[in-house]
């Protein structure tokens, strides 16, 4: 499922914090299970991208799935 990570960002800024992943939309077929995914980073990075997803009322993974899917978007790679 696809998410405009605009019109999420802006719902979710003005949300309180602590139910950041129940509001985006999860996926229901069998092809799109929840899957853990590594990332490895630097420890700044991490704590730079955890601030700004706090900041939003979101989660780490969630922040993560946006940005990527903004990426893919803005940049035509899909």
């Amino acid at each position: 499922m696809s998410v405009d990570a605009n019109s999420a960002f802006s719902k979710m800024a003005g949300s309180s914090a602590g139910r950041h992943d129940s509001r985006i939309p999860e996926a229901k077929s069998d092809d799109d299970k929840t899957v853990l995914v590594q990332a490895s980073m630097p420890l700044s990075q991490k704590t730079r991208f955890a601030n700004a997803a706090k900041a939003h009322g979101l989660g780490l993974s969630a922040f993560v799935r946006l940005a990527c899917d903004e990426y893919i978007r803005t940049h035509g790679w899909e």
